[in-house]
């Protein structure tokens, strides 16, 4: 727990590089073994609709035209 103390700026470093290891790397990646995924704003999402567009931009696929919207 954060005791409010006073760090160096080496161990002040080091705690933003863990955190942005863990929002930026950890984080997501679990979120998507449990089958949700993150939309820019870090909002989780299990939205079918979303998760369909998402794989359009990966691939370059309209999905549309093969699921025949």
């Amino acid at each position: 727990m954060h005791s409010a103390e006073t760090c160096t700026n080496d161990e002040a470093e080091c705690s933003i590089q863990v955190a942005s290891i863990i929002l930026e790397d950890l984080f997501p990646k679990y979120v998507e073994d449990l089958g949700f995924h993150i939309h820019d704003n870090y909002e989780v999402c299990k939205a079918y609709k979303c998760r369909m567009e998402m794989l359009e931009e990966k691939s370059g696929i309209n999905l549309s035209k093969i699921r025949g919207d």
